[in-house]
C-alpha cells in the first residue's frame, strides 16, 4: 500500500473514531450544560478554528452576497438545526440509540437526492432505503409509543436531525464548484453560530442573568474536545480522506461509527444492548450498505 493510501486510510479511521466518540462526550456535557449553550459553544468554537485556519492557509475571496445568502440557508439545515436538534435528542435518549440513527444518513442523503432529481433511484437503492427505515422503525417501536417517553422523543429528534443533515448534503453540492470545501465550511459555522445566538438568548436568556449558562470545569473539558474532536478533527480527517480515496470507499468506513459507539456507550456509560439494538442496527447497515456500498457488477 503506498504512503499516501495508507495516510487516507489512518485519517479515514481517526475521523470514524472521533465521530463515534459524539454521543458518548455529549452525554457527559449534557449533564451539566443546557443543549442549547453547548450548541452555541460548539458552533461558536468551530467557527473559530475554521476562520482562523482559512484565512491563515487559504486567504480566499470573500464570496458574492448572492452566495452569502446560499450559504446561510445551507448553514440553517447543516448547522443550526442539525446540531441543536441532536443534542436536544441526545439529552432526552440514550447514546446508543444516537449512534444508531445517525447511521442512517447516507440512506436519507440519497432519498433526497432521488426526490430532488439529482440522483436516479433503482431498485437495489430503493430497497436499502426501506430496509434502513424498517430498522429505525424497530428502534422506535410505533406500535406502542408512549408519547410522554422521554426517549421515543429523544429518537425522533436525532431522527430529524438526520434529515436535516441529508438535506444540507443535497442542496448545498453545487456551492462546492465555487468555494474551497474547508472555506466553504467556515462559512456555515459562523453563519450557524451567528443564527443560534438570538435562539439561545430567547429560550435561555442573557448570559450572566441566569445559572444556566453556568459551565463548570469538567464541562469545558468536554467541551472543548467536541470542538477539536468530533466537529475541526473528523472534517479535516475527511478532507484529508477524500482527496486520495474514492467517496464510495469513505462511505462504507461509516460502519465503525456505530460498532465504536456502542461499545463506548456500553464501556464508559453503562447502557445496555439489547435485541432491539441488535435488529435494528443490523437492519440499519443493511441499508446502509444497499444504498452506499455495493455496486452492479
Amino acid at each position: 500500500m503506498e504512503r499516501d493510501q495508507l495516510t487516507a486510510y489512518g485519517a479515514l479511521v481517526g475521523a470514524q473514531l472521533l465521530f463515534a466518540t459524539l454521543p458518548v462526550a455529549g452525554k457527559f456535557g449534557l449533564d451539566q450544560v443546557h443543549f442549547l449553550v453547548f450548541s452555541l459553544v460548539r458552533m461558536s468554537g468551530a467557527a473559530v478554528l475554521l476562520a482562523v485556519g482559512v484565512m491563515v492557509f487559504l486567504r480566499p475571496k470573500l464570496p458574492a452576497w448572492a452566495d452569502v445568502g446560499r450559504l446561510g440557508v445551507y448553514a440553517l439545515f447543516g448547522i443550526v438545526i442539525n446540531q441543536i436538534l441532536f443534542l436536544w435528542g441526545l439529552s432526552l435518549t440514550t447514546a446508543t440509540n444516537a449512534a444508531l440513527i445517525i447511521t442512517t444518513i447516507p440512506v436519507i442523503t440519497y432519498a433526497m437526492a432521488v426526490a430532488f432529481g439529482d440522483e436516479r433511484l433503482d431498485v437495489r437503492r430503493g430497497i436499502g432505503i426501506l430496509v434502513a427505515l424498517s430498522g429505525v422503525l424497530v428502534l422506535l417501536d410505533p406500535r406502542g409509543a408512549d408519547l410522554s417517553n422521554e426517549h421515543l422523543w429523544g429518537n425522533l429528534l436525532v431522527l430529524v436531525n438526520s434529515v436535516s443533515y441529508g438535506l444540507y448534503l443535497v442542496i448545498s453540492r453545487p456551492m462546492l464548484q465555487k468555494l474551497h470545501p474547508l472555506t466553504m465550511t467556515a462559512w456555515l459555522f459562523v453563519l450557524g453560530t451567528l443564527v443560534t445566538w438570538p435562539i439561545a438568548l430567547l429560550v435561555v436568556g442573557w448570559p450572566g442573568t441566569t445559572a444556566t449558562w453556568s459551565i463548570s470545569r469538567e464541562a469545558w473539558l468536554v467541551l472543548g474536545y467536541i470542538v477539536l474532536g468530533p466537529t475541526v478533527g473528523t472534517y479535516a480527517f475527511n478532507l484529508t480522506a477524500l482527496s486520495r480515496l474514492s467517496s464510495s470507499t469513505v462511505a462504507a468506513f461509516i460502519y465503525l461509527q456505530p460498532v465504536v459507539g456502542v461499545f463506548l456507550a456500553w464501556l464508559v456509560l453503562g447502557e445496555q444492548l439489547g435485541a432491539v439494538h441488535v435488529i435494528s442496527g443490523g437492519l440499519v447497515l443493511t441499508g446502509v450498505t444497499l444504498v452506499s456500498v455495493w455496486r452492479r457488477a
